[in-house]
């Protein structure tokens, strides 16, 4: 997704700058662009929690056999875990809440280059379809 959304936004925001010259639209811009791409790193970063790749169990499961009770945990998609209790909880990984607030920010330079052209449209009559 960040293979996209990278440089399209950033084709758009600076062809909004041109036009418009607002640094804020720019800043938050980059901002959310920094954010989707710390997201898409993030699951891959190795933790010290995480166990070392030397320590790691390779999982088999053999048709007919009863699926071991380890718990799976996604690091990248929010996931439905079951607690030692025997509750269900929602397990949201630190890289989907960082996507989303980098997907927010860029809904904002969205909204604020509409904005801005729209305000351009009225006073200095800027054509309809440039931005």
């Amino acid at each position: 997704m960040a293979l996209f959304v990278v440089p399209l936004a950033t084709i758009m925001m600076t062809k909004g700058y041109r036009r418009h010259r607002r640094n804020w639209i720019v800043a938050v811009g980059i901002f959310g662009i920094c954010l989707v791409i710390a997201g898409a790193f993030l699951p891959y970063i190795e933790t010290p929690a995480a166990p070392s790749a030397s320590n790691e169990e390779v999982f088999v499961y053999v048709a007919g056999e009863e699926m071991p009770d380890a718990p799976c945990e996604d690091l990248c998609c929010p996931s439905l875990i079951s607690k030692a209790d025997g509750s269900i909880g929602l397990h949201i990984p630190p890289a989907s809440i960082v996507t989303t607030l980098g997907g927010i920010a860029l809904i904002i330079t969205h909204i604020g280059n509409l904005c801005t052209c729209a305000a351009c449209r009225k006073t200095s009559g800027c054509p309809p379809g440039d931005l």
